[in-house]
């Protein structure tokens, strides 16, 4: 059977989320034994699309409302959904989560695939709730109903993320998670040369949105510590948001210019990867970290906070060092230790490569499409 499987998304803005959806779009599309579609709700797309991949953008949306009467404008989804008849509904993130269980059909399997733990799935416990917590109370029984009636599947893309669903899904459900860590296309970011350290410029890199949960702040305060030890350093900082204002204060403040710059988004983050030295990471939360993999592919040691989900790929002690405080002197103490020790350095180096091979989008999508056929023939 040629499987007909229908993604959808809210866009293809930068993120996480979307870029392992269009992975995913893509490797199934160079398959015989699947055909894919992805549909956005957004005409917002900051990655390239393969000519082979057909996608389209809805017009349609679901707008939940505790207060008022639900509006569902639903008709140009239907009819994507009637020309194209998919055996699977893979929806990413919680607004393609509602629109695409507003109309349930029964032939059709609903998977949800979890990218983080998503805030309306929490049951409402406040004693005076504020009205947004009472709007996502609504929004979780809407869904959960649904997710119901079709016995919905849902994708992990870690431990910690299983053990957010097992205490927030109704009972019925909990049997209903599959476990499948993020993956990425090991190819782009794979390094072949070995990757040395000397007494050369240390380039420490981390990537990620400029958003508070990032905290990239954590960044300027290692910059400014390595700064006394009079270290040889520059600290790369790439992506965009709403902190960068905030962030070029700091550096301003502090005199780091010279040594902490903030390039936005860039086309080729394999480059920038791949003339580095170490991976920093400085998020408070993660619920899995893509750009760990990245990294790793390209050969960097990786230092990260301890964010819940990443503790199933950094290994500390192997592949780099999962810091628990967030503290600027705990980092700096373990990128000086790597620094001034290269053979621990390279050691840490080719185990990070060799990691991060078994996270390649291939072998993923054929454990993918594994579920999606056992799920369509119970169906």
């Amino acid at each position: 059977m040629r499987l007909r499987i229908l993604h959808i998304i809210p866009s293809l803005n930068k993120g996480g989320a979307e870029r392992i959806t269009l992975d995913i779009c893509r490797s199934l599309a160079n398959r015989e034994d699947c055909e894919v579609l992805l549909v956005l709700m957004r005409d917002d797309i900051s990655y390239e699309i393969p000519t082979n991949l057909n996608y389209q953008i809805t017009s349609s949306r679901v707008k939940l409302s505790v207060w008022k009467k639900n509006k569902f404008k639903l008709k140009d989804f239907e009819k994507i959904i009637a020309e194209f008849n998919p055996h699977i509904i893979h929806s990413h993130l919680f607004e393609a989560e509602v629109l695409s269980r507003a109309r349930i059909k029964k032939d059709i399997v609903y998977i949800s695939h979890i990218h983080d733990n998503i805030t309306q799935y929490n049951k409402l416990k406040c004693k005076k709730p504020i009205k947004r917590k009472i709007s996502d109370n609504y929004e979780r029984i809407w869904l959960f109903k649904r997710y119901k009636k079709t016995d919905n599947q849902f994708i992990s893309i870690s431990s910690d993320t299983t053990h957010f669903l097992q205490n927030v899904l109704p009972f019925s459900l909990k049997n209903n998670i599959f476990s499948l860590a993020n993956a990425i296309d090991y190819k782009s970011f794979e390094n072949i040369e070995s990757k040395a350290i000397g007494s050369e410029l240390i380039r420490l890199i981390s990537v990620g949105s400029l958003v508070p949960k990032k905290n990239q702040r954590l960044l300027v305060e290692i910059a400014n510590l390595l700064k006394s030890k009079n270290i040889n350093f520059e600290i790369i900082i790439l992506g965009e948001g709403i902190e960068r204002i905030n962030l070029e204060d700091e550096i301003a403040i502090k005199g780091l210019s010279k040594y902490v710059k903030l390039l936005g988004n860039v086309n080729d983050v394999s480059f920038y990867l791949k003339n580095s030295t170490l991976f920093l990471h400085t998020a408070t939360y993660e619920p899995f970290g893509l750009v760990l993999l990245e990294a790793m592919a390209s050969g960097l040691p990786v230092i990260s906070l301890d964010g819940g989900g990443n503790r199933d790929v950094v290994l500390d002690g192997q592949n780099g060092h999962l810091i628990q405080e967030n503290n600027a002197i705990c980092f700096v103490k373990k990128i000086i230790e790597l620094i001034h020790d290269p053979s621990e350095y390279k050691k840490m180096s080719l185990f990070s490569r060799e990691f991060a091979k078994q996270f390649d989008i291939n072998n993923y999508v054929d454990k993918l499409v594994d579920f999606y056929k056992k799920n369509a023939v119970n169906k």
